[in-house]
């Protein structure tokens, strides 16, 4: 099978001129990864997570929002609709206590509400990035999510909030920007989201936690899986450990080195990874490409696409690295890694050509400043700083028991044993003294119905 890098594009879109020397690193066109930009986070705007969940609302049943919610445009909807003898003033004070918030915002009295928060740049696209890599466009849940929204509520006066909401307008494209590279932590999402658009009350109070947690577990796989290259299992889930927010840790567990360590080496080569794709889907297929497609494609040349193959990687190599004059090239070390197989040696030198001059150059802040919007969301809602070891990530009782709801489901309980690997399904991976840990929790909690000591006759059950 013939692959081969169009050079014309590729310079095109890293604005390589022919009498100048010098290029721009600018993913995202020719395949979208991760939704991250060079930009520094605004210090004034940080972004709000609640806003994504929005923009993320919104894609889901096809919507757009082009301005900020009017409060008291909306407020004299509901006053439109009240029967004239009621005292207007009195009314608005009881709505502004019971379904406002203090900046205006309204309170989440029904999953369609959750469309009305207005997110813009990156919240904006962070929730459609969500959207893409874990909705995909499937209709199953679409439909699911579209009745949920439009069910009116039997609540008289939540029904009268319902129905003065002013309809947003219909989204002409659902075109999806960002390629999904780990099925399996779909697939899982699928399930768990499923569960919880059931109803309007399990959906408001699960859909901002369901997606914190797999927006880190998509993100977390995918840089670890980029970082397998061609020795990936593309089904494979890599295990990260997590540790309790109330247990102590060491050096010694394997939570330690298996956990924030592990995935935050992946995590700081993204920004290469995203643009070494980049200049790999600049080709002559019709469909994006991320490691393991290509893997194929390599292991099915014959002798002269190889040949050919290798020359366009040259080529590709000579012009990235002739427009580089900071670096001095003759310092990077390949190593041993894929000295078997020349055709992967040549993509992998393309990978690391470019990390290794994100790494000593000038550039390196740009590569810092990608990967800093993921890392900060992960200080903010999975880290736990323990001193001298550094971050660790971490589970507070509050998220135990939200996974536990959502592993269990309706089901009245389960087994221990198949409880913790259902844990290990969604990429949540727990040492013994976690286990233990948990245990006694749900002992407590009278959640933890034993019939003896061993895993086997041990159940949880359900969390209401």
């Amino acid at each position: 099978m013939r692959y081969e890098i169009n050079i014309e594009e590729m310079k095109r879109r890293y604005q390589i001129k022919d009498n100048k020397i010098g290029l721009t690193h600018k993913p995202g066109k020719s395949i979208s990864i991760f939704p991250y930009t060079i930009g520094r986070i605004p210090k004034e705007s940080k972004p709000k997570f609640k806003n994504s969940v929005a923009s993320f609302s919104r894609k889901i049943v096809k919507k757009t929002m082009d301005n900020m919610f009017d409060g008291e445009l909306y407020m004299n909807n509901i006053l439109s609709n009240v029967e004239e003898n009621e005292d207007p003033t009195v009314f608005k004070s009881i709505l502004n206590e019971m379904f406002f918030n203090k900046d205006g915002s309204l309170n989440i009295f029904h999953p369609k509400v959750l469309a009305y928060i207005y997110a813009n740049g990156y919240d904006n696209k962070l929730g459609e990035f969500i959207y893409d890599v874990l909705i995909n466009g499937d209709e199953e849940t679409y439909s699911k999510v579209e009745k949920i929204y439009n069910t009116k509520p039997n609540n008289t006066l939540i029904k009268l909030l319902f129905n003065s909401l002013e309809e947003l307008k219909d989204k002409k494209s659902d075109k999806l920007t960002y390629h999904n590279c780990v099925d399996e932590i779909r697939n899982r999402f699928k399930e768990d989201f499923l569960f919880i658009v059931k109803d309007h009350k399990t959906y408001i109070e699960n859909i901002e936690s369901l997606l914190k947690f797999y927006y880190f577990m998509y993100v977390a796989q995918t840089a670890l899986k980029f970082r397998r290259f061609f020795d990936e299992d593309e089904n494979e889930i890599d295990k990260i450990y997590f540790n309790l927010d109330w247990e102590n840790t060491s050096r010694s567990r394997v939570s330690y080195a298996e956990g924030w360590r592990k995935v935050e080496s992946a995590v700081h080569s993204i920004f290469s990874h995203a643009n070494c794709l980049e200049i790999l889907n600049h080709n002559n297929m019709d469909k994006e490409l991320i490691y393991d497609d290509i893997k194929k494609i390599l292991d099915n040349m014959n002798e002269e696409e190889a040949e050919a193959f290798i020359d366009n990687m040259d080529e590709v190599l000579a012009v990235y690295t002739n427009n580089l004059e900071d670096m001095e090239w003759e310092n990077l070390s390949l190593g041993d890694k894929y000295n078997h197989n020349r055709l992967y040696k040549k993509v992998y030198e393309l990978f690391s050509t470019i990390d290794y001059q994100f790494s000593v150059s000038k550039r390196k802040d740009l590569h810092k400043r990608y990967r800093l919007w993921f890392e900060e969301f992960c200080k903010e809602n999975f880290l736990k700083s323990r001193g001298r070891l550094g971050f660790t990530l971490n589970l507070t009782e509050d998220y135990l028991l939200f996974m536990t709801r959502i592993i269990i489901k309706e089901d009245e309980k389960m087994k221990l044993k198949d409880f913790f690997k259902e844990f290990e399904r969604r990429g949540v991976f727990l040492d013994r003294d976690s286990r233990k840990n948990i245990t006694n929790l749900f002992d407590k909690l009278n959640i933890l119905e034993k019939k003896s000591d061993s895993g086997d006759a041990q159940y949880v059950k359900r969390v209401l």
